[in-house]
């Protein structure tokens, strides 16, 4: 009696464990960051999804406005399980004539990785350079956009932001 108790049990925890794990892998980036607890009523929700990244190295990153209509990103990552979100990230103003580019950066895992994104307010810039490497520009619902993440220590203050005949607009 104890055995099959034992068994039965056994069953229905693996059962349960599978099944949590079949209904986050069928769930999408998107709806894997929404349901998140840090996006449900706080100044991560997602209002509005302004550009999806494709998937690297398991890495997946969504930047979007929140309902104070600021720009936001999330970092997700794919593993066994489906996607999980790694870092919500960033607050940042649509429009400002001060500055030519917003930047944000977040660490995650105890600084383990991180990802900086930001909005693109001059006309001007054609290149985000942070620490040797290129950022990602991209344009979305009449904003241009960047983004940036890895795994390695980061120099967020080694950043170039370049016009198009390669001078710093920003010394």
């Amino acid at each position: 009696m104890k055995k099959l108790l034992f068994v039965v049990l056994l069953m229905i925890i693996l059962a349960s464990v599978t099944g949590i794990g079949v209904y986050r892998f069928n769930m999408t980036p998107l709806e894997v960051a929404s349901k998140d607890r840090n996006a449900v009523d706080g100044v991560f929700t997602i209002s509005r999804v302004l550009y999806e990244s494709s998937e690297v190295d398991d890495k997946y990153i969504i930047i979007y406005t929140n309902p104070r209509g600021n720009v936001c990103n999330v970092l997700l990552e794919q593993s066994w399980k489906g996607y999980s979100v790694v870092d919500f990230n960033g607050e940042m103003a649509c429009d400002n004539s001060i500055i030519p580019v917003g930047m944000h950066f977040g660490w995650y895992r105890r600084e383990e990785g991180w990802v900086g994104s930001g909005v693109v307010y001059s006309d001007a810039v054609d290149k985000i350079i942070i620490d040797g490497e290129e950022a990602n520009i991209i344009e979305s619902d009449n904003l241009t956009l960047w983004y940036l993440y890895g795994e390695r220590e980061l120099d967020e203050t080694n950043t170039q932001i370049l016009s198009a005949d390669g001078s710093e607009l920003i010394q």
